[in-house]
């Protein structure tokens, strides 16, 4: 998070003192927000890389494998936590894609039944 220092002008507000904006910028090694995937092909494109990983970890099959919301950590790459719409409820799984459109994605660990509301 950056601190931008704006000024008001003096004529306009005399008692108010500057006032400061937060820019929230993609820092290298900080976790992004929860963001919805709406449409982010990279996002989709990793969970689609992932189904097989998560099938075998969890022990199960899925039909319907959707992710919903993710974070994102800028590393050597990317690493996502993802939830997974499945048949019964959802999935969380971690990943890292390597740097690139195309990068390698490796499966790190899933985890089963979650909700829409669990935390990552």
């Amino acid at each position: 998070i950056f601190l931008k220092k704006i000024s008001l002008p003096t004529h306009k507000h005399p008692q108010k003192t500057p006032q400061y904006n937060f820019i929230q910028m993609a820092m290298p090694g900080g976790v992004s927000q929860v963001k919805d995937v709406a449409g982010d092909e990279l996002v989709i494109s990793t969970t689609t890389a992932l189904k097989g990983d998560v099938e075998k970890a969890l022990g199960k099959s899925f039909t319907t494998f959707e992710p919903v919301k993710y974070t994102s950590q800028v590393v050597n790459g990317l690493n996502y936590q993802i939830k997974i719409k499945v048949d019964e409820g959802y999935v969380h799984a971690k990943a890292h894609r390597a740097p690139g459109e195309n990068g390698t994605v490796t499966f790190k660990e899933a985890a089963g039944g979650k909700t829409l509301e669990d935390g990552f």
